[in-house]
């Protein structure tokens, strides 16, 4: 099994190439690549499609992932994906839809066979926890 902590790894994440809508047939494994690391990044890039309602920020650069879990299915080279993520804030107006559109755009991905989510509050989110990009985009720094 292996696990991603995205606040540990937020720029390498950001900065690393990515292959999701780069390449006309982004699921093929490049040669010399692991299949874990080139789903790490769809995943990753599909959550990018996922914006808050209220911002027009994507929720990974707005800090709202925590963890990626991936575990495979060695029989067809597939993988459950563990979503642990958080809320703006616990009274969110979009708490139930915003997890549901994000596990749907990841499990669109071919190499995925199951999505799953937890919300945590621990730690809360704070501005602290968005991208460059995300301050960027609202015009934060």
């Amino acid at each position: 099994m292996r696990s991603l902590t995205v606040m540990n790894r937020r720029e390498e994440i950001l900065s690393g190439p990515t292959t999701h809508g780069t390449d006309p047939n982004p699921y093929v494994l490049p040669e010399g690549e692991d299949l874990k690391a080139v789903t790490e990044r769809a995943v990753v890039d599909a959550i990018r499609t996922v914006f808050d309602p209220e911002l027009p920020v994507n929720v990974f650069d707005l800090g709202l992932i925590y963890r990626l879990h991936l575990s495979g299915k060695t029989n067809d080279n597939t993988f459950a994906i563990e979503i642990e993520m958080t809320l703006t804030a616990p009274n969110c107006p979009v708490a139930q839809v915003l997890p549901e559109n994000i596990v749907a755009a990841v499990s669109a991905l071919p190499a995925v066979h199951a999505c799953s989510y937890i919300i945590t509050f621990d730690p809360p989110w704070n501005p602290g926890m968005m991208s460059e990009v995300a301050r960027l985009e609202l015009n934060l720094d």
